[in-house]
């Protein structure tokens, strides 16, 4: 089997049952890990994938995204106007809101940020089956078809001392090789190109 599916909404992809990257670090773990129910993200994980959506999918930002009132969430009836009048969105603090706003800032005057996100498709669902076992995986951004799979990530540290700790911390060597397979076996490309 193998499908490539544009398009696919996040959450549809993770209802899938094929093994994903994340199932593979559960694994690591051990089987109880992976057979225990999924946890719920964390405050980090949702801001990262909020940054994700607003560099990624800047109109799906929009339509996900606002910016909350002024005011902390003891002030609970200006919030609740706020959850009233943007039904179905996700209400950001004002501080979590800039916060993205810094980071998109800093990523468009990188030299090369830029210069990766010209063409290609973003957050494009691949599967396939290794070993009679259904795979998948998906990459943040394609380019030229699979040619270049470019991930980006989010750090509390980018020296080139810290990042190499989150990539042992967070595995990201297998997510590196896992998408490499899943794109070369889904895609056919030759020899992708992974780049964080």
């Amino acid at each position: 089997m193998i499908e490539v599916i544009k398009d696919l909404p996040n959450e549809d992809y993770h209802n899938r049952k094929e093994v994903g990257k994340s199932d593979l670090d559960r694994i690591n773990k051990s089987m109880d890990h992976y057979l225990a129910p999924r946890k719920s993200a964390t405050p980090q994980m949702e801001l990262g994938t909020a940054f994700h959506t607003m560099i990624l999918e800047p109109e799906k930002f929009k339509e996900l995204y606002v910016k909350g009132p002024e005011v902390d969430r003891r002030h609970k009836a200006e919030w609740k106007k706020a959850e009233e009048d943007n039904p179905g969105k996700k209400i950001l603090k004002v501080q979590e809101w800039e916060k993205l706003e810094a980071m998109k800032d800093k990523t468009e005057h990188h030299p090369r940020f830029l210069k990766y996100f010209e063409q290609g498709e973003p957050e494009v669902s691949v599967f396939w089956d290794m070993q009679d076992v259904g795979c998948k995986c998906r990459p943040d951004w394609l380019i030229n078809d699979g040619e270049y799979i470019i991930d980006l990530k989010t750090s509390a540290d980018a020296s080139e001392e810290g990042f190499p700790k989150s990539i042992v911390n967070f595995r990201y060597h297998v997510q590196d090789a896992w998408y490499t397979v899943g794109v070369k076996r889904a895609l056919r490309v030759a020899r992708p190109e992974f780049v964080f």
